[in-house]
């Protein structure tokens, strides 16, 4: 029986992996398409798959993304030395035979004892804590790759930066969750396809990918607008108004518990919060900037 997926590329040429990886969905938009993503959004892969950022390969990676690839390997290695299993570095990219726009690219495959299928391995090195399970956006990453794959179970390997912890958990395919995945990914490529853009959302990632859609304005042109947007505007200038309102309301506050301090070097409220005007020295030059801030909560007491 053939496979449910077909190698688009073998991953050697990451310059062609990365122009060929614009062609579909990938496992790392599917928690931005579904709208669940800290980091991206909707928007923001309908910009990228229309090439507005530019090359794929534009610019040098991140520090995460470049510390990243550097660990992999070694996750990988833990991961094998932990469970026995039988493990081997993917890296081709992989399309679905029905789903034609949907993609991935593993980062490992494995085998365990007692079971004849291949299972899917996807590492992660991060800051984060994990101890209530796997977070929802490298849930949809792994459900995404189950799609595409067809794998009935696979497995996340993380290795925490911040505590320096290594830890792994199994994960077999949500029928559930894969029919809402797939229906939710075959909109928005459809959308994309015929030139309809996501709903618009309140991350940051948004409004940087709207900025690059309508770069381009049509000088003169003005549009009616519906109705509707006569609520929307009102309660954008009402926002407005109020972050103005409030950012006065803090500096005030702020300016009344710096008073109080003086020239002391902090200040103790009887709830044991500590504040202290702090000395921030800017790398780029010498001086000093004062800014304040609470030190320290429930360790500070009186004494």
């Amino acid at each position: 029986m053939g496979t449910r997926y077909e190698v688009v590329d073998d991953g050697r040429d990451r310059k062609r992996w990365a122009a060929l990886r614009r062609e579909g969905i990938g496992s790392s938009d599917a928690a931005a398409v579904l709208g669940i993503s800290p980091w991206s959004s909707a928007m923001d892969i309908y910009a990228e798959k229309l090439g507005l950022y530019g090359p794929p390969d534009q610019g040098p990676p991140s520090e995460y993304a470049r510390w990243g690839h550097i660990l992999e390997p070694h996750v990988i290695q833990e991961f094998r030395d932990s469970t026995g299993r039988q493990v081997v570095r993917e890296g081709r990219l992989l399309r679905s035979r029905t789903r034609p726009f949907q993609q991935t690219t593993l980062d490992a495959r494995q085998r365990k004892p007692g079971v004849r299928s291949p299972g899917s391995l996807e590492v992660k090195t991060t800051k984060f804590d994990w101890s209530d399970g796997i977070p929802q956006d490298v849930m949809a990453q792994v459900q995404h790759s189950f799609a595409v794959t067809g794998f009935e179970w696979g497995s996340v390997a993380v290795w925490n930066r911040t505590t320096c912890e290594f830890q792994w958990l199994d994960v077999e395919p949500d029928r559930d969750y894969l029919g809402e995945l797939n229906e939710q990914e075959a909109q928005f490529w459809d959308g994309l396809v015929n030139g309809r853009a996501p709903e618009v959302d309140d991350s940051d990632a948004c409004a940087k990918a709207l900025r690059v859609i309508y770069a381009k304005v049509s000088v003169g042109e003005i549009i009616d607008l519906d109705g509707a947007m006569l609520d929307v505007t009102d309660d954008l200038e009402l926002v407005k108004t109020e972050m103005a309102d409030l950012k006065k309301r803090r500096t005030a506050l702020e300016n009344v518990v710096k008073g109080a301090i003086g020239d002391a070097e902090a200040g103790l409220l009887p709830n044991g919060v500590l504040y202290t005007h702090k000395e921030q020295h800017r790398a780029e030059s010498v001086s000093k900037a004062t800014s304040f801030r609470v030190l320290r909560r429930k360790e500070a007491r009186h004494g």
